[in-house]
C-alpha cells in the first residue's frame, strides 16, 4: 500500500556494520535487532561477519555513515586510530540486553528534535521610524507577557502575518535592555 512506501522514506535509517565472535553472536543481535521498534527509525544491518574489526569496516562505515558493533571482539590499535581519525563511531559490548539498550538510544538521539512554539508576549506597533543605519523601528506597547531580545517575533496585520524576524535590539525609552513587559 502506498502508506507504507510513505513510512519508510520518513524513516531515519541508521546504518549497522556488525562483527561478532561466533555466527551464534550474530543471530541472536539480528533477533534483537527486528524486536526494536522506535517509531520513526530503522536499523539496517549493511555488513555483518565474524571476526576483529578490520581497516575496511571503518572505510565502508564512514562511506556509509554506519556504526561499527563489535560484539565480543576487539579491533587493533591501527584500526581504533584509523576509526578515531575519520570519525566512525564502534560500539563495544558483549551482553545482548545492553547492546538492545544502547541501539535504543542511539535511535532516539538520531531523530529531529520537536521544537514547540509558544507565545511569551504581544504587543502593538503604536509608531514606526525610518533609520538609515538600521532599517525599520518599531515603537510598541507591551499589552502581555514581555517581549525578549533576541527572541523570535511576527508582525501581524489584519490577522495576517506579513513579518517574522529575530528582535535583534530592545529599548525602553533610551536605554538598551533584555526584555520589556
Amino acid at each position: 500500500s502506498n502508506k507504507d512506501k510513505e513510512d519508510t522514506t520518513d524513516k531515519k535509517v541508521t546504518n549497522i556494520i556488525l562483527r561478532a565472535d561466533a555466527n551464534g553472536s550474530i543471530e541472536a543481535i539480528k533477533n534483537l535487532f527486528s524486536k526494536i521498534n522506535i517509531d520513526g527509525t530503522s536499523l539496517k544491518i549493511i555488513r555483518s561477519a565474524i571476526g576483529s574489526i578490520s581497516e575496511s569496516d571503518v572505510k565502508l562505515a564512514k562511506a556509509s555513515k554506519a556504526l561499527i558493533i563489535g560484539f565480543n571482539v576487539r579491533p587493533t590499535k591501527l584500526v581504533r586510530d584509523l576509526a578515531n581519525n575519520i570519525g566512525v563511531k564502534i560500539l563495544f559490548q558483549n551482553v545482548v540486553d545492553a547492546l538492545k539498550d544502547q541501539i535504543e538510544h542511539i535511535l532516539i538521539g538520531s531523530l529531529d528534535p520537536v521544537y514547540e512554539e509558544s507565545v511569551i508576549g504581544e504587543a502593538s506597533v503604536k509608531k514606526i521610524f525610518k533609520a538609515s543605519s538600521v532599517g525599520t523601528i518599531a515603537g510598541c506597547v507591551v499589552i502581555s507577557g514581555k517581549i525578549v531580545r533576541n527572541a523570535k517575533a511576527r508582525v501581524i496585520r489584519d490577522g495576517i502575518v506579513v513579518y517574522t524576524s529575530i528582535i535583534a535590539s530592545l529599548k525602553h525609552l533610551k536605554h538598551d535592555v533584555k526584555e520589556v513587559t
